[in-house]
């Protein structure tokens, strides 16, 4: 064989994985918490360019069946007057940690302003916690159909492929986009940019809902695109100087090392487009006929996700780029050393 016929077994093998993993292991079932739901506290960071979503996402918590949830919307001053309603707490100018003191219950779910509840997403959420060894629960809210989201779209579901495979192995990495439900006893001891990876350095396990019947209306536009995957990528960076040993150190180290080996093969992608440009006009015909036909085997096997699955293919190879941009191009005006807690 040849060394492009062994870099192509090596790559179609790790794509199988990535895809059978999630489907063979089962996720670890969690306890019933029984009539006795706790109490919820919901934690909504509101942007500056969220006014026409922040009102209905408010609305959508409130209106929900779970029996007791208290809403704390941190928001910036502006928005304070469109909020005033006797059941919705508006703090203004003040940061995540001034949020989760300022809650009452012993269960506090972090969101945005995107994102809008379904009826019974509070009580999904809830439900795992009811296994005292689990500290956060993670739940993927779906992009909705509309014009702008297509794009978006195929980026949840490869990207909800991940998550699957990285709860099914015990990775932890960072979950921006999603809601979590934590305990706030957990959340007060976790220290760091990134709550997750603390809880699970003091030995809490956190569990990930790829349905909790949500939705989130992201940024449609190809800025705003950018300007999300800049910010997950920038906070994973941050994230890993908190991967030291402790009570889950094996956890932390995996962990550590799936985001090292992801960063590596990213930086590397215009190197690799390169020599795809080169080997389509100089390599081995049979390559590149196995190439495509992985890329469509990939293609049908999200086809049920993916109403447009021909967006896959050339997806996969802008999506390099793009994470190159996000990576490279410089940060928001805050200072890259300011210390920045996340609750999604």
């Amino acid at each position: 064989m040849t060394a492009g016929a062994w870099v192509l077994a090596a790559v179609g093998t790790l794509i199988l994985l990535r895809l059978l993993v999630p489907a063979l292991v089962r996720p670890r079932p969690a306890r019933d918490p029984g009539p006795g739901l706790p109490a919820v506290s919901v934690l909504v960071r509101a942007g500056a360019d969220e006014p026409a979503t922040l009102a209905a996402a408010v609305r959508s918590i409130t209106t929900g069946r779970y029996p007791w949830v208290e809403v704390i919307v941190l928001a910036p001053g502006h928005a304070a007057d469109d909020l005033a309603r006797p059941d919705v707490t508006v703090l203004t100018g003040v940061d995540v940690d001034a949020g989760v003191a300022a809650a009452h219950a012993d269960v506090v779910v972090g969101t945005d302003g995107h994102t809008a509840f379904g009826p019974d997403t509070l009580g999904r959420l809830v439900h795992p916690l009811g296994d005292p060894e689990v500290g956060a629960v993670c739940g993927a809210p779906a992009v909705p159909d509309g014009p702008g989201y297509r794009l978006r779209r195929v980026d949840d579901a490869v990207l909800a492929l991940d998550r699957r495979g990285h709860d099914a192995l015990g990775w932890l990495p960072t979950t921006p986009g999603t809601l979590v439900a934590y305990r706030k006893a957990a959340l007060t001891d976790a220290a760091g940019a990134d709550p997750l990876l603390s809880l699970a350095r003091t030995g809490w396990r956190v569990e990930y809902l790829p349905d909790v019947g949500a939705t989130t209306r992201p940024p449609a536009t190809a800025a705003g695109h950018l300007a999300d995957h800049r910010r997950y990528w920038r906070r994973s960076l941050r994230a890993v100087r908190q991967l030291r040993p402790g009570a889950a150190g094996g956890a932390a180290r995996r962990t550590a090392g799936y985001l090292v080996l992801v960063w590596l093969v990213t930086l590397a992608a215009p190197v690799a487009d390169v020599c795809a440009a080169y080997g389509l006009l100089t390599a081995d015909p049979v390559v590149l006929l196995g190439w495509a036909a992985l890329l469509v085997a990939e293609s049908a096997l999200l086809a049920r996700a993916l109403r447009p699955a021909w967006l896959l293919p050339p997806y996969v190879l802008a999506r390099r780029w793009l994470v190159v941009l996000a990576l490279l191009c410089p940060a928001h005006r805050r200072r890259a050393e300011e210390p920045i807690r996340y609750l999604t």
